[in-house]
């Protein structure tokens, strides 16, 4: 099972690759695999975006980074959804 977070935008849909996972390439170090490492670069792509009311969905692995990512940026976000 993939884990995923997605963006809603203007109802433009995307997900939000995690590192290391699928077709990417693997990191060396899996102690990294965190979702805090995850949720931080997640926030550092939201942020040079500058997105702004969006709603995260988070499923499986994605959840808690989802949640991660909400508490970090509570101020630019709509809505959290996870399951």
């Amino acid at each position: 099972m993939f884990a995923i977070a997605y963006l809603i935008i203007l109802r433009i849909y995307t997900k939000f690759h995690l590192v290391g996972f699928g077709l990417s390439e693997k990191i060396n170090d899996i102690t990294i695999h965190t979702p805090e490492f995850h949720a931080t670069l997640f926030v550092k792509l939201i942020e040079a975006l500058d997105l702004r009311n969006f709603t995260i969905v988070g499923q499986d692995w994605g959840g808690p980074i989802a949640a991660l990512v909400a508490a970090r940026l509570k101020d630019r976000q709509d809505l959290l959804l996870k399951f």
